[in-house]
């Protein structure tokens, strides 16, 4: 039997670091203002598939001020990390929300997982986040990417420990190299299936579940082998 508290405990791990500044907009007004300048952001960045916007731009489509945008946002760096910031505490909210009140490891990272392929799949500006994070590595733009990447790697590690005792894993294992590795992969190969999809060439589409179970299932049992029952 799963040790369901030990487990239910992941959940703190993903509790995401919501970007706030102490200028930042706080009345319900400007809360709105600012939700509305990130949606557009947002918008414009998915139409094109990259961040080849203008802060011109975005006033335009608003009718606002530029002045008034650069009240709620420093410059185009700034607004850019504040949707992909909003975009990845999303995702490792409904990782660590997937997790509650599993009982077993295996079903917990298998969750965690589908969250991810889900994410990734939908209209959302996460594979473009990640996407340029890894094409500017060693850069330093996003920062907050790697704290993201961390906390879903620290909720991985605790299913790993788990997973010693439930007999899922070797008890042997390095638990941080382990999830490091495998939250890596997830990424990045989630990312790779998305954008394969809208080629002629592309892979058969999978449901995100289908997806998540099988590259779990690559995980624990080994790439290019059949999985187990």
């Amino acid at each position: 039997m799963a040790n369901t508290g030990e487990l239910r405990n992941v959940s703190k791990w993903g509790r995401g670091k919501t970007r706030a500044t102490s200028d930042s907009p706080k009345t319900p007004k400007s809360m709105a203002t600012r939700q509305k300048i990130l949606d557009v952001a947002t918008d414009l960045m998915l139409d094109r598939g990259s961040t080849d916007f203008t802060m011109s731009e975005v006033s335009e489509r608003l009718k606002m001020s530029k002045g008034s945008l650069y009240y709620y946002f420093g410059d185009k760096e700034d607004l850019i990390e504040a949707v992909f910031d909003a975009t990845l505490d999303d995702l490792v909210f409904s990782m660590r929300t997937a997790v509650e009140g599993l009982e077993s490891s295996h079903e917990a990272l298998v969750g965690m997982v589908t969250e991810l392929c889900t994410k990734i799949q939908e209209r959302s500006p996460l594979a473009l986040a990640m996407t340029r994070e890894l094409e500017r590595a060693g850069e330093s733009v996003l920062p907050s990417v790697h704290s993201y990447f961390s906390q879903v790697c620290e909720m991985v590690m605790a299913l790993i420990e788990q997973g010693r005792e439930e007999g899922l894993v070797a008890r042997d294992i390095d638990a941080r190299l382990c999830a490091t590795y495998v939250t890596g992969g997830f990424f990045v190969t989630a990312i790779s299936y998305a954008r394969g999809l809208s080629r002629p060439d592309g892979p058969e589409p999978k449901e995100p579940g289908e997806l998540a179970e099988f590259l779990v299932s690559r995980v624990l049992v080994g790439i290019g082998s059949p999985s187990q029952e």
